[in-house]
């Protein structure tokens, strides 16, 4: 029994052994043309996105073998790929631009340990606070921030940048210096041939009715024009290296900037420097902690935000494992720091790409870092050929597609305050940085939502009984919770006056419970405390409660909140007929709850002590019936 228990908890936090006994060859077989492919588009990205994150190819190439094989071991979503993004790089160079690649190991250790603790804790439900129009918002800007830093490196402007607010700077103090050179030609020459490849995956040979040798055929030729498409990153980056290196060979002069030396090797095993020097200062471990500040939080957020958000766009028929996404990349950080990698996490694009590819398990990502490892161990001594202009476009082509200007559109009619926070969060992100932007979305958003429970739509009706006399009925849509409790009682209190100054003397106040889905001790206290300001003047205060176990906690604690626990049979009815027969005074007391159908008649009883015994059952008993 112990054995089956400890197999269980492996497999579950050790996702790969789970394969064990439901994989077969066509599975490996697929998986194996899934990573390879995935390998061919994620070399030359992930030697673009160091470069944006302002390192040296290895860092990225790094970053890409060791996510990937951490992630086929701990990884639960067959279409994620692990390495660097866009976003993990821009924030990587927000943080430690300015510092050593010290601070970028550390930022990368500290963010995948964060990432576990987000797992331990079980905070995966934070991701919940982020919607979708602030993640619009924050995406958009990451992409025009991008876009913006890589246009100098084709314009062949010199002259650093952080930003978009600084990139719109230096290229309009530079606007003269633009001239017809090697790097603008190579850098639109890129572009122009990325997007030719990138609309050729949509042109299709036509099989129907075709015979079987000539469908057989156009079934070849669409899948090589898919392979050419989906490996157009590579296919520019390598046709530049070979330009590069003709020109080295035949002429004095090459007129592109080169991306510069590639420390050759494999990167050794080594735990983060904890302490650095820079220009002769000395920084502690507390020092560098202090330097990287919010980028400790900010970086795992939205590393695991990324990878959930792919997770629910390819698993749609289940449901992703969040917690076991959190220690997945976790490791992959943690373990990638000490293999000199930048943070890393999941990427729409090369999740698109593997899942047209046919991937059947997370063990695809193995034969992508194996991919990625050759090409280290290879073609090492030819990065440095690569010219800066063409990572410029793959990185501009890359993150063109992010800027999603049509929800912006479907937006308006639907919501305007969605619209609105899309466009705060991309303007504060473009003005202030991602991150500022970021928390100011999920801010203004939080507020947003607290206002609604605040401002709790209230129906208040006047209901006649008898010839005389009249009881206020109070209606909320939705649960009662602190913030809305002050204008719910406001409400009342105005009304009662109201009625009194109209000579419609309200003699009882009655609260229907049916859309609350709990109370807190706040809103319990104050509710209260205003059953026993109106037993004072003489106006009953009553709820009414189905008889359902939804109920039952609504149930136990109005009658915890009052007078300490002490019954009050009145205070609770089961519906509105049970309701007016308190107030007539038909019934002195409150009618019995039974937890049972909301549908079923709950049946008349007029004696005192089955009353009292039964809401002592009640209290008394926890359990659901």
């Amino acid at each position: 029994m112990y054995r089956v228990f400890l197999l269980i908890s492996v497999k579950k936090y050790i996702p790969i052994l789970r394969l064990w006994g439901n994989y077969n060859k066509l599975f490996l077989i697929s998986d194996v043309i899934a990573g390879i492919t995935v390998g061919l588009t994620m070399i030359p990205q992930s030697i673009a996105y160091a470069a944006l994150a302002g390192l040296t190819p290895e860092y990225g190439l790094n970053s890409a073998f060791i996510g990937c094989f951490a992630y086929a071991v701990f990884g639960t979503v067959k279409e994620v790929f692990i390495g660097p993004t866009a976003m993990m790089s821009l924030l990587t160079a927000s943080y430690t631009g300015l510092l050593n690649v010290h601070f970028v190991g550390l930022l990368t250790f500290l963010s995948g340990l964060v990432a576990m603790l987000f797992a331990v804790l079980k905070l995966g439900f934070l991701m919940d606070f982020i919607s979708t129009p602030v993640i619009c918002g924050f995406v958009s800007a990451v992409a025009i921030i991008v876009a913006t830093t890589q246009l100098k490196y084709i314009l062949g402007i010199a002259g650093k940048s952080s930003g978009f607010i600084g990139s719109v700077k230096l290229i309009a103090n530079n606007l003269g210096q633009i001239k017809f050179s090697g790097d603008l030609i190579l850098g639109v020459a890129c572009i122009a041939v990325l997007l030719l490849l990138k609309a050729l995956k949509d042109v299709k040979l036509r099989t129907k009715g075709k015979s079987g040798g000539e469908k057989a055929k156009a079934k070849v030729v669409n899948k090589v024009i898919w392979f050419v498409s989906t490996s157009r990153n590579a296919i520019v980056v390598i046709a530049c290296m070979t330009i590069t290196a003709c020109f080295q060979k035949y002429c004095s002069h090459i007129p592109f900037t080169l991306t510069g030396a590639v420390d050759s090797g494999i990167s050794s095993f080594k735990i983060p420097n904890l302490n650095t020097t820079i220009n002769n200062t000395t920084y502690t471990f507390t020092d560098m902690f202090m330097e990287i500040k919010t980028g400790i939080i900010i970086v795992p957020l939205i590393a695991v935000m990324e990878n959930i958000a792919i997770g629910k766009a390819f698993t749609k028929s289940k449901s992703v494992e969040a917690q076991q996404e959190m220690i997945a990349l976790g490791i992959c950080n943690m373990l990638g720091a000490c293999f000199g990698a930048m943070p890393t996490c999941g990427a729409i694009s090369r999740s698109a790409v593997g899942s047209s590819s046919g991937v059947k398990s997370p063990l695809s990502s193995l034969f992508s870092g194996l991919l990625v490892l050759l090409s280290i161990s290879f073609l090492n001594p030819f990065f440095h050929l690569i010219p800066r202009a063409t990572l410029s476009a793959v990185l501009i082509c890359a993150v063109i597609n992010l800027i999603e200007w049509h929800l912006l559109v479907e937006m308006w009619p639907i919501k305007k305050f969605d619209f609105s926070l899309t466009l705060i969060t991309l303007l504060v992100s473009l003005v202030m940085g991602v991150e500022v932007g970021l928390i100011s979305g999920v801010a203004i958003n939080s507020f947003y939502l607290l206002r609604l429970w605040q401002n709790t739509n209230v129906c208040f009706q006047i209901e006649q009984i008898g010839d005389e006399q009249y009881y206020l009925l109070v209606v909320p849509d939705r649960g009662l919770y602190f913030p809305a409790i002050d204008n719910l009682r406001n409400g009342i209190l105005k009304k009662i006056e109201d009625g009194r100054n109209s000579r419609t003397d309200l003699i009882a106040v009655a609260i229907d419970c049916q859309h609350f889905i709990g109370l807190d001790f706040t809103s319990v206290k104050e509710l209260c405390a205003l059953v026993s300001e109106f037993e004072k003047s003489g106006r009953g205060m009553h709820f009414i409660v189905n008889s359902n176990s939804s109920n039952r906690d609504i149930i136990d604690q109005l009658m915890h909140g009052y007078n300490g626990g002490e019954c009050n049979p009145e205070l609770i009815c089961t519906n509105r007929k049970h309701l007016e027969s308190v107030i007539r005074g038909s019934l002195r007391f409150s009618q019995p709850i039974k937890y049972r159908d909301q549908t079923e008649e709950a049946a008349d009883n007029n004696k005192y002590e089955e009353a009292i015994s039964m809401i002592e059952t009640i209290k008394s008993k926890p359990e659901v019936v």
